[in-house]
Order: C-alpha cells, then structure tokens, then sequence
C-alpha cells in the first residue's frame, strides 16, 4: 500500500511538472507572438525552452481549424522543429528552417517552399506563412505578417500561402475596408444590374485570366467570345471605366478581391 502510495504521487508530480512545463513554454510562447520582448527576457526566454534553435532562420505560420499534433507531427518527418500556440481559430506557430536546405527524396528543397508544402497538405482551412526572419524577437512582426498572407485568401480555402502569392490581394487584406468601400462605389452600378451574376463572373475570369483572351475566357465559362467581349464593354459601359486603363483594371481587381475577402 505504501508502494502504491508512493508510485502515485511520484506519477502525480510527473504530471505537475509536465503542466508547469508546458505552461512556461506557452506563456514564452505568447510574449514573442505579442511583441512583449520585456516578458520573454523576464521569463529566460531562450530557443532551447522552445524546443527551437538559438538562431534563426524562422517562419511564422497562422493556420486555420488545424491540429496542433498532426501539424507539429507533419513538420517533424520532414526534420522540422516547431513550437505552437493553439488559438480560438487555430495555430499561431514558429518553424525553425534548416539553413540553406533540406534534402528530400532525390533533391534539395529550399526550407521555405518545404514548410510551405508540409503546412499546405496538413492545413484544414487557410493557412499563412511569413518571410523568413533572423531573430526570435521578430516574430511579432512575422505574425502580421503571416495573417496578412491569411487574409489574403477567401474564406472557405483549404490552403497555404505567403505573401508574394497574391501580392494585390494581400494590400486589399491590409485594408480591407477601404477596399470595400472602393468595391461598393466602383461595382455598384454592375452588382445592381439584372445580369449582375453573369458581368462579375465573366470580369473575374477576365481578371484572374494570363492571356486576357476572351476564347479562352469563353471555353472556362461555356459561352460564345462575343459574349465575352459584350459583357465587359457593358461593365465598362455602367462603370465608366476603361478595361484597358492599367490605373482602372487595378481598380477592378482590388473591388474584386475585396468582395472575395468578405465573409460569407
């Protein structure tokens, strides 16, 4: 009985400092993610209490309704080491990339593509990477940037992304309340119309085309190029504004996004 008595509290204790640990880790964990770099030297911050190493270089991930395992797991079999904050919705986190590559298979692919791919397939919504960045201090400014990289993405994508994906979209996220505004007083006029369905689908296939060939955007759209072609000069026509203006079309594509980025 005394055995078990003991064996108990020897478990009990374990568990105790097993908790305290991971709470020290996760309060490290805040101070850096907020930019209060006064409490992570107050705390001993150290990468080594991160499970990290002392220098960079790092990314910062945001994901969306992800696990914390599986994406700490999937990092770890491609020889990545990470350390989580789990959030109301999902991950903040920091990857630590091998410098200045990591073999895989046959080949060497560079860190940040390889964590971009590893948090691509794991990610169970959106999911935004950061620039690599030095020092561990600097992961409050990575995880802006990071969400930005998020927001740039509309809601309902099951991706991961970083800055330079959609560099137009990312602008849009970082103010994305003017750019509605400019999408309500550009568009208005289109999303009034009866055919209002048809003008955007066709000015967003437009849009997002490399060529800007209206067969091709006809084939995507299983319409005639004449079609095409009619319904963007009536855009053009309700709009005011030109589709061959570059200060115009940048104007389309931010309203476009913007209305992209609401959420549904």
């Amino acid at each position: 009985a005394a055995s078990q008595t003991v064996n108990d509290v020897y478990r009990e204790t374990l568990v105790g400092l097993a908790r305290a640990d991971e709470l020290q880790r996760l309060l490290l964990l805040d101070a850096l993610l907020n930019g209060k770099t006064a409490d992570w030297a107050m705390l001993g911050g150290t990468g080594a209490s991160l499970g990290l190493p002392e220098q960079g270089p790092y990314i910062c991930v945001v994901a969306e309704h992800s696990d914390v395992t599986a994406m700490e797991q999937a990092l770890l079999r491609n020889g990545l080491r990470s350390a989580w904050r789990p959030r109301p919705d999902g991950l903040a986190g920091i990857v630590a990339l091998p410098d200045p590559a990591v073999a895989s298979g046959s080949s060497r692919v560079p860190g940040p593509a390889l964590v971009l791919g590893v948090v691509g397939t794991a990610v169970m919504g959106r999911a935004g990477l950061s620039p690599a960045y030095g020092r561990l201090r600097e992961s409050a400014d990575a995880l802006r940037l990071a969400t930005l990289a998020q927001a740039s993405l509309p809601a309902g994508t099951h991706r991961a992304v970083t800055l330079d994906h959609d560099p137009a979209a990312a602008l849009v996220a970082a103010g994305h309340d003017l750019a509605l505004r400019l999408a309500v007083t550009l568009l208005d006029p289109v999303l009034a119309a009866p055919d209002r369905k048809d003008l955007m689908e066709t000015l967003t296939a437009w849009l997002d085309s490399d060529t800007g060939s209206t067969t091709e955007i006809a084939e995507t759209l299983y319409c005639h190029r004449n079609t095409v072609r009619n319904r963007l000069d009536r855009v053009s026509r309700l709009t005011g504004r030109s589709l061959f203006r570059p200060a115009d079309v940048a104007a389309f594509y931010a309203s476009v996004r913007a209305l992209k980025l609401r959420t549904p």
